[in-house]
């Protein structure tokens, strides 16, 4: 039998179109490595994008920052640009490494959040910032105290 004849269909094979089967992009080499290079692309510009936020602390809120309430008289914190210091006494405090910071402009102010390293984990602490009256802090969850920074 030649080989001319052994691709054609005899008479008891019905005659189909010779199409070849079609890869799926996930099962060819070049889709794969497409999928690959989008991937690690996208992972660096989600990486860059937080680099302009990691450790980014604004000027403005860099400082010690007091509160006249009397159940915090004795207390405060401290925004590095690297870190956070909170102070339960004079002689007691933490410092807490800074992973990253995101911003939310609110019009007349910025909601700060803050996510530090605590004890192996990830903490945030979230406040307001109003640059108007001399820069007032406001926690999230306590927003009718207000923190001024020591001058």
């Amino acid at each position: 039998m030649s080989q001319g004849e052994r691709n054609r269909p005899s008479n008891k094979q019905a005659a189909l179109p010779s199409v070849g089967r079609r890869r799926t992009s996930l099962e060819s080499p070049m889709g794969v490595l497409t999928i690959v290079f989008v991937a690690l692309l996208a992972v660096v510009f989600y990486s860059s994008g937080f680099s302009t936020q990691r450790r980014q602390i604004p000027d403005e809120i860099v400082g010690t920052w007091h509160t006249t309430a009397s159940d915090y008289a004795d207390r405060a914190f401290e925004i590095r640009k690297t870190s956070l210091v909170f102070y339960a006494s004079e002689n007691e405090w933490t410092v807490h490494l800074i992973d990253r910071i995101e911003t939310e402009d609110l019009g007349g102010g910025t909601l700060f959040t803050v996510y530090y390293d605590d004890k192996g984990g990830t903490t945030e602490f979230s406040f307001y910032y109003d640059p108007k009256r001399d820069g007032i802090i406001r926690f999230k969850n306590q927003r009718e105290m207000e923190w001024k920074r020591q001058t």
